[in-house]
């Protein structure tokens, strides 16, 4: 069910007539699908496997390393949370100077690597041999989208990135130069429409010098397309939709977005906890308090302290600080809480107590957490606060 489709979209759509096809051959169709359908479920490992197993089937092929290399870019987002909801939706995102920045482990990174640039070096070479095939011309823009996806993600170097996303672009508009029914084409497309057109004029020249300024509207309109049409990319458009639309503060398409890889994907628990911040956001924090709870019921779920995190600072939106105490000291119950996670709930037991008028118990906590590790600049809004009392914007 589409929950959110675009008017627009759908009139490009009939204007169009975009078939739905891929432009890969069926049976290595199948096998992309499977490494997606395993990433989609976290199931890394199994994704992980699927990809090497192309490797052997086509040693000449760069489809098996494409993916390989989105496997261990998706593992590095999953491990450092860098392309969350929350991330994304923060005004300094496209900036050149974020607040936030990750710091991927050396090792995991240097295994992305590998295998982005043994995918884009197999990708030029098979399309220099192919220059009219789709198959090629796909899989040349996908490795290349790794890459940019990659130095936005996890490097914030916007100029790689656009660099590395026009060469996908090329290879994809070239692609539905050959035939406009590829609608997985229009998710590279899409991207780079929507990525460029939001950048700061100090990065966006670069994209100028090489004859394409971007268009935020156009990109959307693509993505859309590729949820609607796309062979290969729809759960990866739906994502990115989520995001874009969140960012819009258009909270009813995001939530409509995320709600069907919600019901797709019903072990993946990170879309659930962005489908409850969505719901926050949105202002309806009791449904974020039911989603959460099927989190915690989710088998295999392990994360427990970023719900109780979570879940506490929802119930303070809705006043019920009582709620809120409760589960921000089930959180620093654990015994194993990883620091960034006991930083965020000493900080928010602090406000929390402070909004009970508890000032005495907030002051503990704040100095609890200006003597622990600082993540996230904690140490100084705790200095905010032992200064002057936490209180709700």
């Amino acid at each position: 069910m589409r929950l959110a489709r675009l008017a627009a979209c759908s009139v490009l759509l009939c204007a169009t007539g975009v078939a739905q096809r891929s432009p890969l051959p069926p049976e290595q169709l199948a096998k992309v699908r499977g490494v997606l359908d395993a990433v989609y479920r976290l199931d890394y490992a199994k994704a992980e496997t699927r990809s090497r197993e192309m490797i052997s089937q086509w040693p000449e092929d760069p489809a098996g390393y494409v993916y390989l290399a989105r496997v261990f870019w998706q593992k590095l987002l999953f491990e450092q949370r860098a392309l969350s909801l929350e991330r994304f939706s923060q005004p300094d995102f496209f900036s050149e100077t974020p607040r936030y920045k990750t710091a991927a482990a050396p090792a995991a990174a240097q295994r992305f690597h590998t295998a982005s640039e043994e995918a884009m070096r197999r990708a030029r070479a098979h399309a220099a041999k192919r220059p009219k095939d789709s198959a090629a011309l796909y899989l040349a823009g996908a490795a290349y989208q790794n890459e940019a996806s990659f130095q936005i993600s996890m490097n914030n170097a916007w100029l790689a990135a656009v660099r590395a996303g026009h060469q996908s672009h090329q290879a994809h508009r070239e692609l539905l130069a050959l035939d406009s029914g590829y609608g997985d084409a229009h998710f590279v497309t899409g991207i780079y429409n929507y990525t460029v057109g939001s950048l700061p004029w100090k990065v966006r020249w670069i994209a100028v010098l090489l004859g394409y300024q971007g268009s935020k509207e156009r990109g959307r309109e693509e993505l859309e397309l590729a949820a609607a049409k796309g062979d290969i990319v729809t759960d990866d458009a739906c994502t990115i939709l989520t995001l874009l639309y969140a960012r819009e503060k258009r909270y009813d398409l995001a939530i409509g977005k995320l709600d069907e890889l919600c019901k797709r994907y019903p072990e993946n628990y990170l879309t659930r906890l962005d489908l409850a911040g969505l719901l926050v956001r949105h202002g309806k924090p009791a449904a974020a308090v039911e989603v959460y709870r099927q989190v915690l019921a989710t088998p295999g779920f392990f994360e427990k302290t970023i719900v109780y995190n979570n879940l506490a600072i929802t119930y303070r939106i809705m006043k019920d600080y009582a709620q809120a105490e409760k589960w921000l000291r089930l959180s620093l119950s654990g015994s194993s809480l990883p620091g960034r996670a006991r930083a965020a709930a000493l900080l928010e037991l602090g406000k929390t107590l402070d909004l009970a008028g508890r000032r005495a118990e907030a002051v503990q906590q704040y100095r609890l957490v200006q003597q622990a590790a600082d993540f996230d600049n904690s140490r100084r809004e705790a200095g905010q606060y032992l200064n002057h009392p936490y209180r709700e914007k």
